[in-house]
């Protein structure tokens, strides 16, 4: 590394390249072959606001999430999940990120906090434990609509709801054994939600579908959250967000 580039690296960057050159042994062609550096944990930090529920970093991106740089409301409900963490590189789009960022709040802030919607949390926290066994996947594959809100993700978003819309999600089991699913909605009264079947079974690796009818009951100015949840017989839950607006 000349000392040109090594100027523009942050020292704590350079420290860190210098140990990393000093505790690798190569051979004579230049390939690491034994690591010898050693790491450690110094002190803590006491968790904050422990046993709490996750809250949203003030900095973090928040929905609706864009069409393009017109900058008018998507289908497309942002962020995804919600993560902990923070400066983490994800996805972008134009008014921020696929992922919200958790834990990361002042005291400030903590004062402040507002009830949440999926416009700051996504689908919800992410559970890497229940992910290694979700039983029931959605492939997000177009279907020959252009409009967003027919892409088979794992959220339904309707920005400008007039009169009554139907939508369909295609869920496909990565479970062993066949399971037998019963769907719940729950949404404000100002949208009304339905969806067909009340209930279906789905066979390991086969797919199933179902249907969701929105109709705008009112026009309040302002978005409405709701939720599908499947809830399976042998312990899978797949939640589904719904998130509309009621529109002239």
């Amino acid at each position: 590394m000349s000392e040109e580039q090594r100027y523009l690296i942050p020292k704590s960057a350079l420290d860190l390249i210098d140990y990393y050159n000093s505790s690798t042994i190569r051979d004579w062609a230049g390939r690491a072959t034994t690591f010898q550096a050693i790491a450690g944990i110094a002190d803590g930090l006491a968790p904050m606001l422990f046993n709490s529920a996750p809250q949203v970093a003030l900095f973090s991106s928040r929905g609706p999430d864009v069409k393009d740089f017109s900058f008018q409301d998507a289908d497309v409900l942002k962020p995804n999940i919600l993560t902990p963490g923070s400066l983490i590189w994800a996805a972008w789009a134009p008014n921020g990120t696929d992922e919200a960022r958790a834990h990361q709040y002042s005291a400030s802030e903590i004062m402040t906090l507002t009830r949440a919607t999926p416009f700051d949390y996504g689908s919800g926290a992410v559970n890497p434990k229940a992910a290694l066994d979700p039983g029931l996947v959605l492939d997000a594959t177009p279907r020959g609509s252009e409009h967003p809100y027919d892409l088979n993700i794992p959220s339904i978003t309707m920005s400008q709801l007039k009169g009554m819309q139907t939508v369909k999600r295609t869920v496909t089991s990565v479970a062993a054994t066949a399971e037998t699913y019963t769907i719940m909605t729950r949404m404000p009264p100002d949208i009304a939600l339905e969806v067909a079947p009340p209930a279906l079974t789905v066979l390991p690796r086969a797919s199933r579908e179902i249907t969701a009818t929105l109709t705008a009951r009112s026009v309040t100015g302002t978005y409405s959250f709701g939720e599908i949840t499947m809830k399976g017989d042998r312990g899978h839950l797949v939640r589904i967000p719904v998130v509309a607006m009621g529109f002239k």
